[in-house]
């Protein structure tokens, strides 16, 4: 397999680093197969010319969901805190999940 006919698992490899999960190279294939082919769909749509095609208008319009903008008040600290699993020094303890990227520490890595 060329380097340009696995660049879908490549890019996938690369993804799934940032994101911190393992996916064993077969997986990694399949996946990149999937998402060259909806690459290449996508870059079929962008081909398409789209000057006569006119905007898409909805026949309802419904109504809008978001709410006002309001102040209301806000949590207490301390009430914040104590649904916390964890608090330190007045403030929400959470673990470090973020280091050294996967390929430096080993982490990630099949």
């Amino acid at each position: 397999m060329t380097q340009e006919q696995d660049g879908g698992a490549a890019r996938v490899a690369w993804v799934a680093q940032l994101a911190r999960l393992r996916v064993d190279p077969e997986e990694a294939r399949a996946l990149g197969r999937d998402l060259d082919g909806v690459l290449e769909h996508v870059s079929t749509l962008q081909a398409l010319d789209t000057e006569a095609v006119e905007a898409f208008v909805p026949v309802a319009v419904a109504p809008d969901p978001w709410r006002d903008d309001t102040v209301v008040e806000g949590l207490d600290r301390a009430a914040a805190l104590a649904a916390a699993p964890r608090a330190q020094d007045g403030q929400f303890w959470v673990p470090r999940i973020v280091s050294a990227p996967a390929a430096e520490s080993g982490e990630g890595q099949s």
